[in-house]
This record gives structure tokens, C-alpha cells and sequence, in this order.
């Protein structure tokens, strides 16, 4: 930040020339985020190109329709001259991209999380099949994992490996004693904001596999199909056959989601770079380096060569010479990056100090304006724009009902599952619990507990497995 940034956004900080200072600054900033944003976009759509192109991402029709969308857009991002109603129609449509995209993000996870708990499944049942490994005994299984676990002293670390176990070792566990720590769960969550609340609850549905978003019934047809055959298979007289069966349709689902979200998550990083450009560049003056020029050309060559590819069109597409322009923006991110955090500050500062003053002096529209851009560049690709308004505090009452809701959605879940299926989901909503072990020596009675209640040798074997597999994090 030059010295002129730092004078005006001191005298900001100390309430001085206001009528001068601020506009300056929400215009200085509106720059850089817009600059930022093109030039975001500039790295990252030749590399989404090559993935599709490659082949590590393949489209439907339906998904070479909203690449084209998306590639629409890409004039008004580089306009020859600035034209409001143009501007306001692209705004509109990126927009409404944007939130098409995050509804079926949302529906892609909320399948990802079905077809994990039948890989928790399947995992387990993987050395019926093969020969077993041999095991030294529960008490030595026991000693060894209580060592991982209590080993150093940070006690986040040790709390996740503590979740990790859960998710891992056999679940022995009553219903009635799983649905008390569920319960005791939200305990937590009293006297803080509804919205608190509603954000863990969605966690706890994820995991148990019974979020339902909207369009759920409409997208993911193909991952539905793989599950409805999934589940047609019997687990408890699984033979060999049907086992690698049944594991190959859960490989096709992996594969069908895994590309589907490499897709939307590519997708919504370019969308909200264009979302983000729209939104300032009314308000940001011109570059003065040069730099546009080489965006626009290599922007432009990449958008040529989907043109090309869509239609099928056999080209050579040079993508690989566009080297020697995109050289020629190395280190701008980082040197945007490094100015960034001091204008966000004062952004911040602004909203707590001067906000009545930004209606007045018709900043307002602007500010808002930066406000959706820092989300939109934010590393959370899917961040709600305009996050809902806190709902006030969750009560004894409130939290009781939600308890109720979901205790009952889990029950019915339960009874109507087998135990192959209960213990998964079971399993799975542990771990995101808190951990409700008040002692070491509850969490070594878990752990012994666990091992010596499960007669099956295989499970028992394929837990221990994957529990070490986990642990590999933190070597």
C-alpha cells in the first residue's frame, strides 16, 4: 500500500476529512478487488479448459449449456464501454448461475454423503474375502490406540483423533445411550443464536445421510440409480460375488460425484470472479499497466478454444503457447494478495464506525457492493451472499423441540435399518459430536469396550485398519 493509502486510510481510522477520504478509498478498493477478481479468473480458466479437455472432467449436454453461460459472460467482464442495462442484465445472470450452482452443490454432498455410509459398510465387510491380518489381542489393540490418542498435549488434536476412534472402532453402543449424547449435544448450543443451532443440525443430517435439499429429486439422477442397486444387496449373507458387485457400483457413484463436484466447484470459482468484476467495475478506474491487455488476450484465446471444443471441432488449440503471457503475470496475485487484508480492515472499521454516514454520501450501494465481492473471493467457494439475519436465542424450549425432531427422524431411521446400516450411521454422527468423555479412563473403557464387543474378525480387523489409516494425519 502506497504512502497516500496509508495517509487516507489513517484519517479514516482517526474520523478526519470524511467527505473526501471515504469515497476514495471505497473507489481504491473496488479497484483492487475488481483487478483481483479478472485476474483470478485469467489462471484459473485456461487450467479449467485443459481439465475438460484432458478429460479429468466430463460434461453432459446439460453441463456444456452452462459452460456456455458462463463463457456468455465473459464480454462484459472486458466491455469496450461501459453500458449500465448490459452490465445490469449480466449481473442478473451470474447471479442466478451462481445460485443454480450452489443447489446442486448442495444436492452432489447431500448424495456424497449417502454413498459414504455405504462405503463405511462395505469397508468393513472387505476381509470376509480375504485373508485376515493377524491380531495380537484386544488389550494390546487396545494399549496401542490409547497411546495414539493421549499422545502430546494439544488438546484439539487429541479431541479430533478421540472423534476419529468413534468413527472407526466397532460401534457397540446402544441406541438409547447414542440418542443421550446426541441430546446432551446441544447443551451447547444454549443462549447462542438460532442460527448456531440450525448450522449443527445440518451438520448432524449430513452426516446421517437425510439432508434433502432442494431439487434433490430433480439432479443426481445417475447417483440415485446407483443406490437404489446399492441397497437392493443383502449385507449380513453377502457372498463374494455380490460383494465386488455392489463395490463396483459404489466405485461408479465416487466416480459420477467426484466429477460432477470437480465440475460445479470449477464452475462457481470462475462464475464468482465474473460475479465479482460486474459488481465494481462501474466503480473502479481503468489499469494503467498494461496488465488488462494481456488478461484479455489470454481470456479471449481460451474462450476461442471452448468454442471449439463444445462444437466438436477438431483444432489445435495453443492453449500451451499462452505460457509466455501468463508468465507475464507472475506475482501480481501475491502482490494483490499482500494489500488486500489492510483494505478489508478498514472495510470493517467503516461498518462499526462510520455506516450512518454511507447513505448520506450515496457510498452505500458501493459498500454493499465490496461486501458481496469479499465473499465472493472469499476461499469459500459457496458463501451465502446475503447470510441470514441472526433469529434470536435459542432457549430450553427451542432446543428441546429441534432435539425432538431429530431424535424422532433418527429412531424411525433406526428401526426400519439393519444393524450393518445402524451402526454406520451411527458411527458417522459421532464424530461430529463433541467429545462427551469426561476422563481418559472413559475414553479407555470406549476404546476396550468397543474391541471386545465385536465377535466379527473381519469388521474388527477392517476397523483397526482404517483407524491407523486416519491416524496417518497427524505423523
Amino acid at each position: 500500500m502506497n504512502k497516500n493509502l496509508k495517509a487516507m486510510n489513517r484519517e479514516i481510522r482517526e474520523g478526519k476529512n470524511l467527505e473526501k477520504n471515504l469515497p476514495m478509498f471505497l473507489s481504491d478498493m473496488a479497484g483492487v478487488y475488481c483487478q483481483y477478481a479478472r485476474l483470478q479468473f485469467t489462471l484459473q480458466y485456461p487450467a479449467f479448459y485443459e481439465s475438460i479437455r484432458d478429460g479429468e472432467i466430463r460434461l453432459s449436454e446439460d453441463d456444456w449449456e452452462i459452460v456456455g453461460a458462463v463463457n456468455a459472460l465473459i464480454p462484459e467482464i472486458m466491455p469496450e464501454e461501459y453500458d449500465g442495462e448490459r452490465m445490469e442484465k449480466a449481473l442478473a445472470l451470474a447471479d442466478a448461475l451462481r445460485r443454480r450452482m450452489s443447489r446442486r452443490m448442495d444436492v452432489l454432498t447431500s448424495y456424497t454423503d449417502r454413498f459414504l455410509l455405504r462405503e463405511y459398510i462395505l469397508n468393513r465387510l472387505e476381509y470376509r474375502y480375504k485373508e485376515l491380518p493377524e491380531y495380537e489381542g484386544d488389550d494390546e489393540a487396545a494399549r496401542e490406540i490409547l497411546l495414539e490418542i493421549f499422545n502430546g498435549e494439544d488438546n484439539a488434536v487429541m479431541n479430533e483423533k478421540i472423534r476419529m476412534m468413534l468413527s472407526q472402532l466397532p460401534v457397540r453402543m446402544t441406541k438409547n445411550k447414542f440418542f443421550t449424547f446426541l441430546e446432551d449435544s446441544f447443551d451447547n448450543y444454549k443462549g447462542l443464536d438460532k442460527t448456531a443451532v440450525e448450522s449443527y443440525l445440518y451438520m448432524l443430517r449430513s452426516a446421517a445421510g437425510i439432508n434433502e435439499p432442494e431439487s434433490f429429486e430433480q439432479e443426481g439422477t445417475q447417483a440415485k440409480k446407483l443406490l437404489t442397486k446399492i441397497d437392493a444387496f443383502r449385507y449380513s449373507d453377502m457372498n463374494q460375488e455380490e460383494y465386488e458387485a455392489c463395490k463396483e457400483l459404489l466405485d461408479e457413484g465416487t466416480s459420477y460425484l467426484n466429477n460432477a463436484t470437480d465440475l460445479v466447484i470449477g464452475l462457481q470459482g470462475l462464475i464468482n470472479c465474473i460475479y465479482a468484476v460486474l459488481l465494481l467495475q462501474p466503480y473502479a478506474q481503468p489499469e494503467q499497466d498494461g496488465q488488462e491487455e494481456v488478461e484479455r488476450s489470454i481470456i479471449l484465446a481460451v474462450k476461442e478454444a471452448f468454442e471449439h471444443l463444445s462444437s466438436k471441432k477438431a483444432q489445435n488449440d495453443k492453449i500451451e503457447e499462452l505460457d509466455t503471457e501468463l508468465a507475464k503475470l507472475e506475482g501480481s496475485i501475491e502482490t494483490l494478495l499482500g494489500g488486500i487484508p489492510a483494505y478489508e480492515s478498514v472495510l470493517e472499521m467503516i461498518k462499526e464506525t462510520h455506516s450512518k454516514l454511507l447513505a448520506p454520501m450515496m457510498l452505500d450501494k458501493l459498500y454493499q457492493r465490496l461486501v458481496m465481492a469479499q465473499r465472493l473471493l472469499d476461499d469459500s467457494t459457496f458463501a451465502e451472499l446475503d447470510p441470514e439475519p441472526e433469529k434470536g436465542e435459542a432457549d430450553e424450549a427451542y432446543l428441546n423441540e429441534v432435539k425432538k425432531s431429530l431424535t424422532n427422524e433418527l429412531s424411525a431411521l433406526l428401526e426400519a435399518g439393519g444393524k450393518y446400516q445402524n451402526r454406520a450411521l451411527i458411527a458417522a454422527v459421532l464424530k461430529e459430536l463433541p467429545v462427551f468423555f469426561s476422563s481418559r479412563s472413559e475414553v479407555m473403557d470406549y476404546v476396550r469396550g468397543s474391541l471386545a464387543g465385536c465377535r466379527d474378525m473381519a469388521e474388527k480387523a477392517a476397523s483397526l485398519e482404517l483407524f491407523w489409516e486416519a491416524m496417518e494425519v497427524w505423523k
